[in-house]
């Protein structure tokens, strides 16, 4: 209901969505070359995370992709950076205030950057004498993080009551099985690059640069997150992970891995004696056109794949009915946002009586309708019970002519 009175009150353009997550792609890339200045004397570094981030295929697509992963990947950048510039002896009150303020956008905007915010007083301790006055701004930092996100959105550590337990929604029992597919999914140089080959280098060699630590702390604390909690319902329930969660949380981790891949990359080229500019200029440049390739044929295949299985049944199930009809459906938000004349319900809203009392009214109005979801039954059974059978209470039969996935909504029997 929040998400359809926000689009209502300031409307959706595509195009527009896209254009903000790409300059939050921009604002990554920057901010990824400015931390590697910070993490190693030169410019190798530097230049090598850069061009490892941008020759990602993958990561290429999401950076104009309409998730929260792009802005959510620059705050992460942003906030290590202010973090940097608050452990420095001229830090002010106002590198204090913008470490605060970033990491509180962080975490509005991905939740999961509470981890971010109670790493870097870890990384601090590292990284400094624990009684240092650094340590204090930043455990002051992230107290402050804490207690204003929660008074801005109570929520934030919120389980979803469906889920039942928050044993089933975060355990480390997981991490066994989505490590790996997190590994297999890095594995593909077509999709993500030299992330895993140079990252697995720079695992290997962190050490070396003391700077590059607490990043690499960070990175492994990420990645046993994200392979720890159940990620869908649908995961939960049958051990399946959706292939673009692999990916969202890829986009979010990628920072981060650039620069370690980066730090195993110059250790390996310097050791092999291969640091001539003019040969780094020339791979990058090769690494960066066929990044585009691949990442325009994955873009391509990708909205081909959506269209079908996801936009084209909404289209279809929109062009069927009148306009001013109701539609409940699970994705809710695509009926809205593709077809202006119709009523959007929630199917998982039904269970509110104000909701319910809506699509009652359609019914009696003869114009509701109710576009079947596409996951399995018995999960959509267990999750909501409730909601399936007020839909099921009142199916009509098929119309002649209309899609199969769209049924009419008649008076309860």
């Amino acid at each position: 209901r929040s998400q359809l009175q926000f689009y209502s009150a300031v409307g959706f353009n595509l195009a527009i969505a896209g254009l903000v997550s790409a300059s939050f792609h921009i604002g990554t890339t920057v901010g990824i070359y400015v931390l590697g200045r910070q993490l190693s004397p030169g410019r190798h570094l530097a230049w090598i995370a850069t061009a490892i981030w941008l020759t990602a295929p993958r990561i290429l697509l999401l950076g104009t992709s309409t998730f929260a992963e792009p802005a959510a990947a620059f705050l992460l950048v942003a906030g290590l950076l202010a973090y940097i510039n608050v452990q420095q002896d001229r830090a002010t009150i106002i590198d204090f205030a913008a470490l605060t303020v970033l990491l509180i956008a962080a975490v509005l905007v991905r939740r999961d950057h509470v981890l971010l915010v109670a790493a870097l007083p870890v990384i601090s301790t590292v990284e400094n004498d624990w009684r240092s006055s650094v340590l204090i701004r930043v455990l002051a930092a992230a107290i402050s993080t804490v207690g204003i996100a929660l008074i801005l959105d109570p929520q934030l550590l919120w389980v979803p009551g469906d889920i039942h337990s928050s044993a089933a929604w975060f355990s480390l029992s997981r991490i066994q099985h989505l490590l790996g597919e997190f590994i297999a999914a890095w594995a593909s140089p077509t999709e993500f690059g030299l992330l895993l080959p140079a990252g697995t280098l720079g695992l290997l060699s962190f050490w070396t640069n003391r700077r590059l630590v607490g990043v690499t702390l960070l990175a492994v604390g990420y990645v046993a997150m994200f392979c720890s909690f159940g990620h869908t319902y649908y995961y939960i329930e049958t051990g399946q992970i959706p292939q673009i969660h692999l990916e969202r949380y890829s986009y979010e981790l990628a920072p981060l891995a650039s620069l370690i891949a980066a730090h195993g990359l110059h250790e390996s080229l310097a050791f092999l004696g291969w640091q001539r500019p003019h040969w780094l200029l020339a791979t990058g440049s090769a690494m960066l056109v066929s990044a585009h390739m691949f990442g325009a044929k994955l873009k391509t295949e990708s909205a081909l794949s959506e269209a079908s299985s996801r936009l084209a049944p909404v289209a279809t199930a929109c062009r069927s009915v009148a306009d001013g009809s109701t539609i409940v459906a699970a994705e809710h938000m695509l009926v809205y946002l593709l077809c202006p004349t119709i009523q959007a319900v929630s199917f998982s809203a039904l269970d509110k009586g104000s909701v319910a009392a809506v699509v009652d009214n359609a019914i009696a109005l003869d114009n509701a309708y109710y576009l079947e979801r596409y996951e399995a039954e018995e999960v959509n059974a267990k999750r909501w019970p409730q909601q399936l059978a007020f839909v099921h209470h009142r199916l009509g039969a098929l119309t002649e002519g209309q899609p199969q996935a769209l049924r009419r909504m008649v008076p309860p029997r």
